[in-house]
């Protein structure tokens, strides 16, 4: 499947003004990822582009700049 988060790699959120995250580790339903500050568990979701996370201790109108998909690697 294309659009898979790996460990090691650095990914940017739909809104790019904010600290990529990168994937510490990983399952087949969630991610560990960092900021450089703060480290979180994400749950891992897929639809017909790929994976994707969403911040979900963002407030509900903030989840859309805080979605990160796998094909959105930080390059």
């Amino acid at each position: 499947m294309a659009g898979v988060f790996e460990v090691g790699k650095t990914y940017e959120w739909m809104e790019s003004g904010y600290d990529p995250i990168t994937v510490l580790k990983r399952t087949n339903k969630s991610i560990k990822v960092t900021n450089g500050r703060n480290e979180w568990r994400m749950l891992v979701r897929v639809d017909d582009k790929g994976e994707y996370v969403v911040d979900s201790s963002v407030p509900p109108h903030w989840r859309d700049v805080f979605t990160a998909r796998a094909i959105w690697e930080y390059k």
